[in-house]
């Protein structure tokens, strides 16, 4: 296997790693040494389970690429390839420290327990970085109501990426890195700040919640039609960046139709929606003074509803009987979660399908694309978890892994037949070409032979002699299938 993935690109190398050992025995005489780290975060005797030792494999790619580049490069010095070498822009990525993965399907009942695990080894370089933090408590299952169609909590690492972009950049750029990076130290507009700054407090958390309420909904004239919208509430909030808040506060509030405050610890600009019907519409931008938070929401009263203590009421999402059910076996502790109710999708029909129910072809259209969504009524949520030996990944949906795992098993030998038959269409044409060039050359043209004097016109080719006849003699029957002569 590993001489095979050494002379695959890296794409391949990666899909025949996980086909190939989805097929190997279970009993080696060198088993994997990561097979007990793995299988110990998976569950076993369900639809899928699959485990790849892929340790050296993705290294193995990185240097078959490197040949590639180096061939091309000489044969094409004008892309000035000399700088970059797959190899190690794998390790600056770290990737090259992946050494096993592992996939899990449970059915129980509709839903599937999935659960993948990416098991790594030390020191986390690169890309793995971003998935250094320890697992935590999430705001969400204590702040979000119970209520909520939407929900999602997760770290993110964006000052992490770009330091490792930027040293991939510098590696592969050279003397002209500075050059192609001096737009991070750009000034944002109106603000003392630049990008480079912002981008580096964006080590930090992300949240947001979403809740349809259709007992809130209001009709907003049309020309063809009245359309009616559902209530929405909507909350976004993002840590660390109270600065871009306090640097921009002053131009928002010059804006006309735009209202700044305080209302308890808030710091907040709220814009008036002139739109009939939508009262509880009043967007807002807000700082929370105690924690440094922002907020983005539909209105300042859902921003309350978030921060309100609701765990004595049992009124929270991680109360919620959906969320129960779409976090089963889920972690206590995680880095990042999304949740999505069993009720949402069938909101989100009720509210498009009044919109196209006088045009056949969109509602043809519509109801295609509502098929392909998962079964309504059943909720969803997927978790990611970072531990000392990898990320583990874990899902309850309508899903299983197969839905992913078979086309990338397929895409290979797919992809092998595809060249195959574009080689084999390309030599039929060429050999095709080739033979009737030849017949054109046996044969010359007849403008080619002289003329008779005192004509112009070539003589007219002679007519073909008529063959000799000739009796066939009877041959007597055999048995059987007569291939070639005998």
């Amino acid at each position: 296997m590993k001489t095979l993935l050494a002379r695959t690109p890296l794409p391949m190398a990666i899909a025949l790693a996980i086909a190939l050992a989805g097929c190997a025995a279970p009993m080696t005489s060198h088993p994997s040494p990561y097979y007990t780290n793995v299988v110990k975060h998976l569950d076993q005797g369900g639809e899928v389970f699959l485990y790849a030792d892929v340790d050296g494999d993705l290294s193995a790619g990185a240097a078959y690429l490197d040949h590639v580049l180096e061939r091309l490069g000489k044969a094409s010095p004008d892309l000035k390839l000399d700088r970059v070498n797959a190899t190690r822009l794998l390790g600056k990525l770290g990737l090259d420290r992946v050494l096993a993965v592992g996939l899990s399907s449970v059915q129980d009942g509709k839903t599937f327990h999935n659960k993948s695990f990416l098991h790594y080894g030390e020191p986390r370089r690169g890309l793995l970085l971003l998935t250094s933090a320890p697992p935590r408590d999430l705001d969400i299952l204590r702040q979000a109501p119970g209520d909520v169609d939407i929900a999602f909590e997760s770290d993110l690492k964006i000052k992490s990426f770009l330091d490792v972009m930027e040293a991939i950049v510098q590696d592969v750029a050279g003397s002209k890195a500075k050059e192609l990076l001096a737009s991070l130290d750009e000034k944002l507009a109106g603000t003392p700040l630049s990008i480079r700054q912002v981008l580096g407090q964006l080590d930090t958390r992300l949240l947001g919640v979403l809740r349809v309420d259709p007992k809130r909904s209001f009709v907003v004239p049309s020309k063809g039609q009245n359309i009616t919208i559902p209530g929405v509430d909507f909350l976004l909030g993002i840590d660390n960046l109270a600065m871009v808040f306090d640097a921009y506060v002053d131009s928002l509030a010059k804006v006309p139709g735009v209202t700044r405050g305080l209302d308890g610890d808030l710091t907040f600009v709220e814009m008036d929606i002139p739109l009939p019907g939508a009262t509880g519409l009043r967007p807002v931008f807000a700082k929370d003074r105690l924690t440094g938070r922002l907020y983005l929401a539909t209105s300042r009263d859902f921003i309350h509803a978030f921060l309100a203590d609701k765990t004595a009421a049992k009124k929270h999402l991680a109360e919620a009987a959906d969320f129960k059910k779409a976090t089963q076996g889920f972690q206590g502790r995680c880095n990042g979660l999304s949740y999505m109710s069993g009720a949402f999708l069938s909101k989100v029909a009720d509210f498009v399908r009044p919109l196209v129910k006088d045009d056949d072809k969109m509602k043809t259209g519509l109801d295609f694309f509502l098929e392909l969504l998962p079964e309504a009524g059943i909720p969803f949520a997927a978790q990611q978890v970072n531990l000392p030996d990898g990320l583990l990944y874990l899902s309850n949906s309508t899903t299983s892994h197969k839905s992913t795992l078979f086309p990338a098993m397929l895409a290979t030998p797919l992809a092998v037949a595809g060249a195959a038959a574009a080689v084999l269409a390309s030599a039929t044409k060429n050999y095709l070409g080739a033979s009737k060039a030849a017949a054109t050359v046996n044969e010359p043209p007849l403008d080619l032979v002289a003329p008779p004097a005192g004509t112009s016109e070539p003589p007219a080719p002679p007519a073909p002699k008529a063959p000799k006849a000739t009796r066939s003699k009877a041959k007597p029957h055999r048995r059987g299938t007569d291939i070639g002569p005998r």
